[in-house]
């Protein structure tokens, strides 16, 4: 790999190291809180290459070991004059006095639907997630089919967001790099029924988190935001600079959040934040081990779908057939989540390599109407799925899907795959796992005590 001098100071730069330790000529920075020839290596793991500055000029490189995973194998060493020059952001550095770097990710309802997937997506790229769940919409029977389909046990702490300590705590102990924020509760016809209980919720554990991450300095966060944040928008598809309102308490709490990250950014500019408003996620890893698991009757659509077909619920409750869409009834932008599950991992990239705050939109931008969907799953189950209709449900809007460009230009990254295989690996979740991951005896949590 060959690098500009002007910008490399021409320091020679090997790229065929198994490992490599560098060691900084004498420096004595109280921050590192140890002698300079121990803080031997600032790592980044970005996607699935490793990436290394050395600290100081005049750094010395030498071979070390690899991570007996054969990841270092591809490392790559560039020297950036940022970190020379002290712009690069400190948080966003890890010391070790070895080779061996664990690079974690903290992801909070980690347990959740959303949040187990993109674990998955974590470890397929290269990274270590840790999850924090207090299990109030998730099960811990997550967590073994997690380890099946990764190879690895995934740390699991159980406790609640809002509880600064304990989340300082965690960060600390795991010296947390980035943290994706998912934990929340997230269903629109119950925010407009109780209004109090989402603003006490998804405010206070963003607060908390926020709170922790600041005392135990990390500042790298994805946040789980969503298309509510649109409110009944004037056009589609909806791109980043459309204004932003609100129709229900949930996309209200969203919309304060992303007012919340954005004073706080100006405020610090050594905080980098994703923004991610994503649509309507749906689908299931392809193996049938996790999925979406609502507690009680669903919320959205395709879960609701998914039980009527397996024979749980007698029919699907359509909400709206008097909507100026295609066939009356609401359009929205449905994503695969493992399309989604990707889209936070280049978020996560793109905020590590370029420290950048950024707001994208996540979805497809192609919108199908409820009755699409049902049809379609039905020819992916090979199950009726009887439909019932009803009038509109408060705080929804006739159509919403997405302008996905800006995450093409920013991210590189688009949703690839259909809504055939949404509809069938939804189905494959729910056929194989009739009643979720409630069943026998739940798996015990024990952390991961570091």
């Amino acid at each position: 790999m060959a690098f500009n001098s002007e910008i490399y100071n021409d320091l020679e730069v090997r790229t065929d190291l198994e490992g490599f330790h560098l060691e900084a000529e004498g420096h004595d920075d109280p921050w590192l809180k140890r002698p300079a020839t121990d803080c031997c290596a600032a790592l980044l793991m970005t996607g699935r290459r490793l990436q290394c500055w050395p600290l100081f000029r005049g750094a010395e490189r030498r071979g070390n070991r690899n991570d007996g995973e054969g990841r270092c194998a591809e490392a790559r060493i560039r020297l950036w004059r940022g970190l020379i020059e002290g712009r690069f952001l400190r948080h966003q550095i890890y010391f070790s006095t070895g080779a061996v770097i664990i690079q974690h990710i903290l992801l909070t309802g980690g347990a959740g639907y959303i949040g187990s997937h993109t674990c998955v997506a974590l470890v397929h790229a290269g990274y270590t997630p840790v999850i924090v769940d207090n299990f109030s919409n998730s099960h811990p029977a997550v967590l073994p089919r997690l380890r099946q389909i990764t190879g690895q046990a995934i740390a699991c702490e159980q406790g609640d967001v809002a509880d600064a300590a304990f989340m300082t705590d965690v960060l600390r102990r795991y010296r947390v790099q980035a943290v994706m924020h998912f934990a929340g509760y997230k269903a629109v016809g119950e925010s407009v029924a109780q209004p109090l209980k989402y603003y006490r919720n998804n405010l206070a554990s963003m607060l908390g988190l926020l709170e922790a991450m600041t005392a135990a300095g990390c500042r790298t966060l994805v946040f789980s935001s969503s298309a509510t944040v649109y409110g009944d928008p004037h056009a589609v598809p909806m791109t980043e600079d459309f204004p932003r309102s609100h129709t229900n308490p949930y996309g209200h709490t969203k919309l304060m959040i992303e007012d919340m990250l954005a004073s706080l950014c100006r405020a610090d500019p050594a905080w980098a934040v994703a923004v991610l408003r994503y649509f309507n996620p749906v689908g299931a890893h392809p193996g049938g081990l996790i999925g979406d698991d609502p507690s009680g009757i669903p919320n959205n659509l395709m879960p609701y779908i998914s039980q009527v077909a397996v024979g749980k619920r007698p029919q699907l409750q359509v909400f709206g057939n008097d909507y100026p869409t295609v066939d009356g009834t609401g359009v929205r932008d449905y994503i695969h989540v493992l399309d989604l599950a990707e889209g936070h991992v280049a978020a996560l990239n793109a905020l590590l390599e370029h420290g950048q705050h950024l707001t994208v939109n996540l979805g497809t931008g192609q919108g199908h109407s409820v009755l699409q969907v049902v049809r379609a799953f039905e020819q992916a189950s090979g199950r009726e799925v009887p439909c019932q209709i009803m009038p509109r449900r408060a705080g929804d809007v006739a159509q919403c899907y997405a302008d996905p460009s800006l995450a093409r230009q920013l991210l590189g990254w688009q949703a690839r795959r259909s809504l055939a295989e949404m509809c069938g690996d939804a189905w494959r979740w729910q056929s194989q796992n009739p009643d979720g991951y409630r069943f026998g005896a739940p798996a015990a949590v024990v952390p991961s005590r570091r």
